[in-house]
């Protein structure tokens, strides 16, 4: 399958993630020839020239590596010469994310090979609905399929060089064996590799796969499977709602979840639940699921394939990577019966929004969704009026609509949008003026971006205020090219469909609305070193009727689990039953170290970072980390990397925020105890009571 060629897995543990700042401090490098045969490895701590006590904690934490190793340990100058011979100019480099691990190599090093592996493309590719793409996530998953033994000895512990490198190895020929058995199954994939540009043909023996027949005509094999709507069951037990007026709040404190929505979802009526976030949209899907309801939606479009946009992809001269990445993507779940595709890329997006077309949905009986995207959904359409509204959290109604008022406006979303225009046209020869406004778009962002920061000099916040840009002197650059931007507009309105005109006018004309009054400019970090700006309306806000103005034409009933005075109780019988957990708000962090012993899995909620951070130090220092996983922000993985771990069964202690707990609920995590140890909101009483509401 693979060309005789050196393949190279490596990979850096470093003193944190900025390229220019921090320093290597160990090496692991991996080399195996074409049949996946591991031939040599070599490993070696790095000594960094900052000062060890900076690295104590995190990175002795993340990376399990004993500073006085480091200490004893040589230069990274000075180690060159032991593995330089790893690399020539027939190595090909396989990494994770591998750009980052090159810069750290280049600048100490040159490498003389041109072709580079990243494993994150490859997994994202041919692996599907991972929770998270981490090298460790993967890791553990191709280890329940294939199990990849080595006669090498390598120490299994994550953030250790070689075995990271190990790692990446197993995810490279787990994923190559896989396509191998795509193109083996689906002929069609062989004769379009042939046709790319792609990293595949540097790396492929594609004469494994017979000769090189020419094919005219290729075709996508359909996804879509049919699923009919569930059968509703009536429940003659049901509560009664008719008699109640629209908007009438309702108290559900003393009712258990469950029941509450067996009454609802289990009557005659349509009926949409809408609910403050996505987990806790899940938590009460999963509870539907027990009554035998399976077939439960969400507020989107049914997608199917503009079969002349499939045919003018796969029957082009050539593939860039990114295009051959899909159409392997795709075959892939073709093959794995899944009928909707994981996109999980831009370049995915660009894609499948030219290909993909969409069609009106069937009204399914049971609809489940958040505040924010029932807002968005009824601003634009009056499909929903067959459908009863159940407003969940009504007491989170005020937050609720501020975020949708105030969404932020950010630039970069109208550059992914013109980025997916221009794709779709330039199959149609039909983006002379795309291009154009792209480029200005471009500059315009650049410059933009750049009398926007002048706003932030030698001032400490992350928000801003501005004046109105518009005519503003301090934005003269911006004023020059934006008005260039709107003279577009006419060539456009000929050049793009009506649809995607009004799509990229309505966007347009909202940065317009944004900037033309008073706004907020907030910025926002890519890392320590790289931001941009989102923008947000001041004073824009709703009241209370026109918050219900939103539900016009809706049969709308609110519940509550916090507001008793001004709210309806609907059962004044049945009690919510003892919590199989304790929640507890005032403790002491020296007998939290001491007696959090005592469970298997300790949530606790901190809404500070330097807080979560100041129980992370106390738990490392009592050694608590041999013990648990330690699952934290920012330091120990990003959201859903955190919840695959929250779903094993060790033990751990979670330090996260209020939203994760709901999250971490919805995925099936049983847990023992939840601390406050950190909350500073206004909502404070009423997340608490959410707490014990929705987790009993």
């Amino acid at each position: 399958m693979l060309k005789d060629l050196n393949y190279i897995c490596f990979d850096f543990e470093t003193t944190w993630l900025n390229f220019e700042k921090d320093e290597p401090i160990q090496i692991g490098i991996l080399k195996f020839n074409y049949k996946f045969e591991i031939i040599k490895t070599y490993k070696t701590y790095i000594k960094p020239r900052k000062d060890i006590d900076e690295l104590r904690n995190i990175v002795s934490f993340i990376t399990w590596l004993k500073l006085e190793d480091l200490e004893k340990a040589k230069y990274f100058e000075e180690i060159i010469p032991e593995f330089s011979d790893f690399f020539d100019n027939k190595s090909v480099l396989i990494w994770h994310n591998i750009d980052f691990d090159i810069n750290f190599m280049e600048k100490y090093h040159k490498i003389d090979s041109s072709v580079k592996i990243d494993t994150f493309t490859l997994s994202r590719t041919l692996l599907h609905y991972l929770p998270s793409y981490a090298l460790e996530i993967i890791n553990e998953i191709i280890k329940e399929k294939s199990n990849y033994q080595t006669n090498i000895q390598i120490d299994e512990t994550y953030h250790d060089a070689l075995y990271d490198s190990f790692s990446a190895y197993k995810t490279f020929r787990y994923c190559i064996e896989y396509l191998k058995e795509l193109i083996q199954k689906y002929p069609s994939i062989w004769y379009l590799i042939l046709k790319s540009n792609s990293i595949y043909k540097e790396i492929l023996d594609l004469s494994k796969f017979g000769n090189k027949a020419e094919k005219t005509q290729y075709f996508l094999p359909s996804l879509k499977k049919e699923i009919k709507n569930e059968t509703k069951i009536h429940n003659t037990q049901a509560y009664n709602l008719d008699w109640f007026t629209d908007f009438t709040k309702l108290y559900i404190w003393n009712i258990p979840l469950k029941k509450v929505l067996a009454n609802l979802v289990t009557g005659k009526n349509k009926v949409l639940l809408t609910f403050s976030n996505q987990a806790k949209v899940d938590i009460a899907k999963n509870i539907i699921q027990d009554f035998w309801i399976k077939h439960i939606w969400q507020l989107y479009e049914d997608i199917i394939f503009d079969t002349d946009n499939v045919n003018k992809l796969v029957n082009k001269e050539s593939f860039s990577e990114e295009e051959l990445n899909f159409i392997i993507k795709y075959f892939s779940h073709h093959n794995q019966w899944y009928s909707i595709l994981d996109i999980n890329s831009t370049e995915d997006y660009k894609i499948f929004n030219f290909i993909k077309q969409t069609k009106e949905k069937t009204s399914p009986n049971i609809v489940l969704t958040t505040h924010q995207k029932l807002f968005d959904y009824l601003k634009n359409t009056d499909k929903l009026t067959q459908y009863n509204v159940y407003f969940f959290d009504w007491d989170y109604w005020y937050s609720s609509v501020a975020k949708f008022v105030n969404k932020p406006f950010d630039l970069y979303d109208t550059i992914f949008l013109v980025e997916n225009l221009l794709y779709k046209y330039k199959y149609e020869q039909k983006d002379e003026y795309i291009s154009k406004f792209y480029n200005w778009l471009m500059i315009f962002s650049g410059i933009f971006f750049s009398e926007v920061t002048k706003r932030f000099k030698d001032i400490p916040e992350t928000k801003v205020e501005l004046d109105p840009i518009i005519d503003n002197i301090d934005f003269y650059k911006t004023n020059l090219i934006l008005k260039n931007l709107k003279s577009y507009f006419k060539y456009l309105k000929k050049e793009l469909s009506e649809s995607d005109y009004e799509k990229l006018k309505n966007n347009f004309d909202e940065f317009n609305s944004t900037v033309s009054w008073i706004s907020t400019a907030e910025r926002k970090m890519y890392n320590e070193d790289k931001f941009y700006y989102v923008f947000y309306k001041n004073n824009n806000i709703i009241n209370y009727q026109e918050f219900l103005d939103i539900f016009w034409g809706q049969r709308t009933i609110f519940f509550t689990n916090f507001d008793k005075e001004k709210s309806i109780k609907i059962n004044k019988e049945s009690v919510l039953p003892e919590s199989e957990f304790n929640i507890e708000k005032n403790f002491n962090k020296f007998w939290l170290a001491e007696e959090i012993k005592n469970y298997e899995c300790i949530f606790i909620l901190s809404t500070s970072k330097p807080k979560s951070k100041e129980l992370f130090d106390l738990f490392f220092q009592n050694w608590l980390h041999e013990e648990y996983k330690i699952l934290i922000e920012n330091i120990t993985g990003w959201y859903w990397k955190n919840i695959f771990y929250s779903q094993r069964t060790w033990k751990k202690i979670i330090i996260w925020w209020y939203d994760f707990l709901f999250s971490a609920i919805s995925k099936w995590v049983k847990i023992d105890k939840i601390l406050i140890y950190h909350m500073v909101w206004p909502l404070e009483k009423q997340m608490i009571n959410d707490i014990y509401y929705w987790i009993n």
